[in-house]
């Protein structure tokens, strides 16, 4: 029985939406491990074996659509996330500590050596009644091993405390143990940068001879260029 137009348009969504799913699950997969815009709509085509390449514009689509779920994700759940990604950070800094403590170990180090040497063999002489052969030198060349031991003392790899420390800084930020940074910016003497000017009446009465005779300088300058 041929299918109806209907009913082709509903198969027709149906394998556009699969294909979107598990093109998104190729996205994100693909992104968390570094992958690239064009590396991943490479990927994306070969692996679902799509006839027409998909763009790059589609890939970044996909990213800005997994991002806001993924956001969404968190706010719903930022107490659990919060709790599992300590726990994570707890179990790095246990490993940390534990390679910490193996670097500070003192052990004994073996070195094997080689060494090749060269020598030549001569022929034993003819036994019994038979004449005495020539003697006959024959080049030969053998391994002389060796070996050696030393005492390593090891006073431990600081860049396990380097990591632990940073490790420790992040897990207080994510328990909110660290109060926000607060910056102020001031102007000289701590007084506002931009200080607020207050509108001052000045009479003529007021200035000084010097300071009238400056501004009769200065008005009849601009009088001049006026003219």
């Amino acid at each position: 029985m041929p299918l109806d137009g209907t009913e082709i348009n509903k198969r027709s969504t149906q394998k556009r939406r699969q294909i979107r799913e598990a093109r998104l699950q190729i996205v994100s997969e693909l992104r968390l491990q570094g992958k690239s815009v064009r590396q991943i709509a490479d990927a994306v085509t070969a692996r679902l074996q799509l006839k027409k390449k998909v763009s790059t514009g589609t890939i970044h689509n996909d990213l800005k659509l997994l991002l806001q779920q993924w956001r969404e994700d968190n706010n719903q759940n930022t107490e659990e996330w919060v709790q599992l990604e300590v726990a994570r950070v707890d179990m790095l800094i246990a490993e940390l500590y534990e390679a910490w403590e193996k670097s500070k170990k003192d052990y004994e180090r073996t070195r094997a050596s080689q060494e090749r040497r060269q020598l030549e063999i001569t022929d034993k002489e003819a036994e019994g009644n038979k004449p005495k052969a020539k003697a006959t030198k024959h080049p030969a060349s053998f391994l002389k091993q060796s070996q050696s031991r030393e005492n390593v003392i090891n006073y431990g790899n600081v860049g396990y405390i380097s990591e632990i420390r940073k490790l420790l800084e992040y897990r207080a930020k994510l328990l909110g143990l660290y109060a926000p940074d607060r910056k102020e910016v001031t102007g000289a003497n701590g007084q506002p940068l931009n200080p607020t000017t207050t509108n001052t009446t000045i009479t003529v009465e007021e200035l000084t001879d010097d300071e009238l005779a400056t501004l009769y300088a200065i008005a009849a300058k601009r009088d001049k260029k006026a003219q």
